[in-house]
């Protein structure tokens, strides 16, 4: 059972009563711990917003890494989140969630009037990058999914950002590329929306690789065309967030400029 208090337009209070068969402090507490382990992260959300249902993923990520504190009353958890989840995406309606998509699309995005407005465009031409969601618009036997602006932002490495928060808190999977070289990950040709962002990142680097001639002998010739590759920032976003040839994790709600891991 949860009840909350609007508190203010940016701040809310939850409570999180227990039940005869869950002891919530006793919950909230494992989660914690649980939470300090990167690969658990979305499940633990999961766990812990099955039973409290009113509470939006964003604030049960916010109790469960520590960036907000909470008290105990007798059997009652009770924390203050104070930044409404959908204040954090530039584009997505009041009465939106990211419970309603299926999957979700990192894109390169320019503006251009003689279009029409927005359009999806080579990622060397990108002006920003976009975050859709795509769903089911149609029936289950005839499914057609339509794409949603959520989310833009003018880095690619913070347009990630969102993204890995996304990934994390809903468990749904993302594509990332642009019309040039299409969408990644791939399984057997076909996309295959992923949450763990090293198959992304690694299906991104086989695709530069792919692309760039790799038959000479001049290795830093080689090297400069993999940088300068019109893919290579995007990938390069995508690295920084995952655990990477053993390094720790980057935590997607700290800044940018705090470092990597917990």
């Amino acid at each position: 059972m949860t009840d909350t208090n609007q508190q203010a337009v940016a701040r809310t209070t939850y409570r999180l009563h227990s039940s005869p068969m869950q002891h919530t402090p006793g919950v909230i507490a494992w989660a914690i711990n649980g939470y300090a382990f990167p690969k658990d992260r979305s499940t633990l959300i999961k766990v812990v917003r099955a039973g409290f249902s009113g509470v939006p993923a964003f604030a049960i990520q916010q109790l469960l890494s520590g960036a907000v504190g909470h008290t105990v009353e007798g059997d009652v958890v009770v924390f203050t989140v104070d930044t409404p989840p959908e204040q954090r995406f530039n584009n997505l309606g009041d009465d939106q969630t990211l419970d309603h998509f299926e999957w979700f699309e990192l894109v390169a995005c320019r503006n251009d009037e003689s279009e029409g407005g927005i359009v999806q465009c080579e990622a060397g031409c990108a002006e920003f990058w976009g975050i859709y969601g795509r769903s089911n618009h149609g029936t289950q036997e005839e499914p057609e999914y339509l794409a949603t602006a959520i989310h833009d932002e003018f880095n690619p490495l913070e347009a990630v950002q969102i993204a890995r928060q996304i990934a994390i808190e809903t468990g749904k999977g993302f594509n990332a590329g642009d019309v040039q070289y299409g969408f990644f990950p791939r399984l057997a040709g076909q996309l295959k929306p992923a949450t763990d962002f090293t198959e992304i990142a690694e299906d991104l680097t086989y695709a530069i690789h792919e692309d760039i001639d790799l038959t000479g002998d001049d290795e830093g010739q080689r090297e400069d065309d993999f940088e300068n590759h019109p893919l290579a920032e995007l990938r390069e976003a995508f690295v920084e967030f995952l655990s990477y040839s053993g390094s720790d994790e980057r935590d997607p709600y700290k800044l940018l400029d705090e470092g990597t891991g917990q």
